[in-house]
């Protein structure tokens, strides 16, 4: 069975503590504070968009179970991830962990740990310095790809590993906040017979909770994703029915499955919102296919092997 080396393990138990003590000591605000910025961000809103927007943030405020249907919880002595033990062995699988950076939105970001069992690779269409871990691949040769924006280019290649690594078993997307710390080949292992790993979503269970966090964040285009909500309550899709982190994937790319539910998911895209979180779980239930996502676990900002920065540029989707 493959074995985790000691300094992956080790890797994690620091990043473990480091977890531990932010979630243990939180960014706490005054009422003062509180109020100060909820009445600033309704006048800017007012400014900004119109009196119905700033009722529609009022409402959310007031009501916000309307923006937020779970609440994060953290076991600091859950040691599972640690104690993970793999019930497979790596063999000669080959696995690509990949990212994508378009537009400078983030900074490349060295892993800490370098598992054996695994290549690293880069989408970009900035300079990846000589001495990187990440192997900058070309992308020029795919024709779906040409007249891209950066945003529909970092998706494309999310999407679709199975048109970059052929000669590859399994692969890993990770975006471009993540910084790896530990070996990620367990992700791998938990798919057993599954194609597809995933994260909970740790704030919402619900696409239409998830919709109106995004409008109230402005983060999305409101007309477009009244439209895809509109559709999608229209098709039947049951109020939450659950959702996923989609910046952490595990996949067989090759698995004739995931390959399909990948198309799907793409056109949902390319037709709607880039909020990809929004439509997979519709691609699932549409395509009866919610028992081929394996769960990596609750929580991915929780997870020893990760840690998450801030995207370096924050913009509204389409």
């Amino acid at each position: 069975m493959y074995k985790e080396s000691q300094e992956s393990i080790q890797k994690m138990i620091e990043n473990k503590k480091r977890i531990d003590y932010e979630f243990q000591h939180p960014d706490v605000y005054t009422k003062g504070q509180i109020v100060r910025k909820a009445v600033k961000e309704i006048v800017t809103t007012i400014r900004k968009t119109g009196l119905k927007r700033a009722l529609f943030k009022i409402d959310c405020r007031l009501h916000k179970e309307k923006i937020f249907d779970k609440k994060i919880t953290y076991d600091t002595n859950d040691l599972s991830e640690i104690n993970y033990c793999c019930n497979s062995d790596c063999g000669d699988k080959r696995i690509a962990v990949y990212t994508a950076i378009f537009g400078e939105y983030d900074t490349l970001k060295e892993p800490e740990y370098i598992a054996p069992s695994c290549d690293y690779y880069i989408f970009t269409d900035c300079k990846v310095p000589s001495e990187s871990v990440w192997k900058k691949l070309d992308y020029d040769h795919i024709e779906e790809m040409k007249g891209m924006d950066s945003y529909h280019l970092s998706k494309f290649v999310k999407i679709f590993p199975n048109l970059f690594f052929k000669d590859y078993d399994y692969s890993i997307w990770v975006d471009g906040a993540t910084i790896i710390i530990a070996d990620l080949y367990p992700f791998i292992d938990r798919l057993r017979e599954n194609p597809i790993g995933m994260f909970d979503n740790p704030v919402h269970d619900c696409i239409y909770t998830e919709a109106n966090f995004l409008v109230y964040y402005n983060r999305v285009q409101n007309e477009v994703i009244k439209s895809q909500i509109s559709h999608y309550r229209k098709e039947g899709y049951p109020k939450h029915r659950g959702m996923f982190e989609c910046t952490i994937i595990a996949r067989q790319h090759h698995n004739d499955k995931c390959v399909h539910i990948m198309n799907e998911w793409w056109k949902q895209i390319v037709t709607f919102s880039m909020r990809d979180q929004i439509s997979f779980p519709y691609v699932l239930w549409k395509e009866n296919a919610e028992d081929l996502v394996t769960i990596l676990g609750k929580n991915r900002n929780f997870n020893p092997r990760l840690r998450f920065d801030k995207h370096t540029k924050t913009h509204t989707y389409k």
